[in-house]
């Protein structure tokens, strides 16, 4: 159920110009890897961030 409702999201979300790659991401991230700790989504969120 969540890997539904999360695929939803993030399909939502990458139809958004500026999310859409920040989307992929965060969708590889999550759904593909399982994970969903700080690190890993702070650095999909935030590509260029030290």
């Amino acid at each position: 159920m969540a890997s539904a409702v999360l695929t939803k999201f993030f399909d939502a979300l990458a139809k958004t110009d500026d999310l859409a790659d920040i989307a992929a991401n965060l969708k590889k991230i999550v759904l593909d890897d399982g994970v969903f700790a700080e690190p890993a989504v702070r650095a999909a969120l935030f590509p260029d961030a030290p």
